[in-house]
């Protein structure tokens, strides 16, 4: 039915704002609206500066997944999330002693990139690929590596890591049906163990812009030997293997002997074979990697071992391949 077929004061009944002045859209009615500021308008030196002042920050930032030593929450966990540890996550930076309770809460250090999505694109730069990020353990390193994302880690370009894990349950593998091999069945399967403790170090597959690189490591540790049954007792920690015959000696103490003024020396870790080594090997064009001792007189003592780190440097600097070069580009993260 159209309107020239019904009277207008029919229309008038069933839309009283149809033919009134009221029938205007929402935006006539609001009055007039308040300008923005024009902050694109401003020069690119000055909104730098601006960026700069709200994500980038003059020292480590410390991403914690803990609780406090200090202050224990009342109710922990305040809620009970399947596969979820419901820790605190926490952003600190500062010179005084770390307070899990009082750091900084990710969202309202990064709230600035909700202004709109080009503040989103320009904030995400600024804070994930100029700030340092500190992590205590390779277990934060994953909760924040797997919290925000793989875009996120991409921008990522400086990172300071303890190296220390804690202890986790094996995974089991089963595998009942294997072409190459009848004797595997159902009944009969093959079952293998891995460990997880490394698996976090699994993100730095997708780090393509990781410039630096600082390990804190235990390298003379007692605990980190390479092999703790050749030093069965206490007092064979401080023996001092070459005041002795090196021909009386065995082979573990002729070896400390023979290394003692050597940089991979045999009482120490070999942090060749170090458990995750793999994951820094495959990283590659980087400015530079550097390993310290964590229990060394000083709080940036570099290991022993400097052909280790020579080793590493030489590999993690070359250039990267066509491929991975280009994934890494600005423009295509």
């Amino acid at each position: 039915m159209s309107d020239q077929t019904v009277d207008r004061r029919v229309w008038g009944l069933a839309f009283p704002l149809r033919f009134t002045n009221l029938a205007q859209p929402a935006k006539h009615l609001e009055g007039p609206r308040k300008e923005c500021f024009a902050f694109d308008d401003l020069p690119e030196s000055v909104q730098i500066r601006i960026f700069q002042f709200l994500f980038v920050k003059d020292r480590l930032v410390h991403c914690l997944s803990r609780l406090d030593h200090g202050y224990a929450p009342p109710n922990f966990p305040a809620e009970s999330r399947k596969r979820r540890s419901e820790l605190p996550h926490r952003f600190y930076w500062g010179y005084k002693n770390c307070n899990v309770s009082t750091a900084h809460k990710p969202r309202n250090v990064l709230k600035y990139l909700l202004v709109c999505k080009r503040w989103c694109y320009l904030g995400v730069h600024a804070f994930y690929g100029c700030n340092t990020f500190a992590f205590s353990s390779l277990g934060e390193l994953g909760k924040f590596f797997n919290g925000i994302g793989p875009a996120r880690v991409a921008r990522i370009r400086h990172i300071e890591l303890f190296w220390h894990g804690s202890i986790m349950a094996a995974k089991e593998h089963i595998i009942e049906h294997d072409p190459g091999n009848k004797k595997i069945t159902p009944q009969n399967p093959k079952i293998w163990k891995t460990n997880q403790r490394t698996l976090p170090l699994k993100m730095l597959l997708i780090a393509y812009s990781l410039c630096t690189f600082a390990i804190h490591i235990a390298e003379g540790d007692n605990r980190r030997t390479r092999r703790r049954y050749e030093m069965k007792y206490e007092a064979d920690y401080s023996k001092k293997y070459h005041e002795e015959d090196i021909m009386q000696q065995d082979v573990f103490g002729a070896m400390c002997h023979r290394t003692q003024t050597h940089a991979n020396h045999r009482r120490f870790r070999s942090l060749r074979t170090c458990h995750g080594i793999d994951y820094i090997y495959q990283l590659r064009g980087m400015d530079w990697i550097r390993f310290y001792e964590v229990n060394g007189a000083s709080p940036r003592q570099p290991v022993r071992d400097h052909t280790f780190v020579d080793d590493v440097n030489s590999v993690v600097t070359l250039p990267k391949t066509a491929r991975f070069a280009n994934e890494s580009a600005l423009h295509n993260l």
